[in-house]
């Protein structure tokens, strides 16, 4: 999960608070994640923060592969929303919409299917995935929030 973002780290510390040990994704928000993973261990919890850009599908391979060979398994996945362009629709360009889609849908398949197998295998195993926590903001923009 990213617990860069309000929504990530507040899911990631509850998750910690009921004693779940918690690895979360960052790309580039170094010191972020860094503090994410201080918070969680003062809750007595295995913590890991862990570089990888899971909007390539063989780096979300890698990461799910890490996590499993340092933890055993992945219980749980949460996927938390990317950025989000505050734009209308006609007004956005095909490199944002594309961003959008590489940074916030694509990492959610290419997550989903990397836990999926252990997950089926154990035949127990959550994906969660959130949206982005905005979009009761979004009065007017129906193309995001249909």
């Amino acid at each position: 999960m990213s617990a860069i973002g309000n929504v990530g780290r507040a899911i990631a510390l509850a998750l910690a608070d009921r004693g779940w040990s918690v690895a979360v994704c960052y790309r580039t928000s170094r010191q972020d994640a860094e503090e994410a993973e201080e918070l969680l261990r003062r809750r007595r919890v295995r913590a890991h923060a862990i570089q990888a850009d899971v909007s390539d599908p063989d780096a979300a391979q890698k990461l799910v592969r890490d996590v499993e060979r340092q933890w055993g398994r992945i219980d749980a996945l949460v996927n938390c929303a990317g950025p989000y362009h505050r734009r209308p629709l006609l007004e956005e360009t095909v490199e944002g919409w594309r961003e959008m889609f590489d940074n916030n849908l694509h990492p959610v398949f290419y997550l989903s299917q990397a836990v999926a197998a252990g997950m089926r295998a154990r035949r127990w195993g959550r994906i969660l995935t959130f949206g982005m926590a905005n979009a009761d903001q979004m009065v007017g923009q129906t193309e995001v929030t249909a």
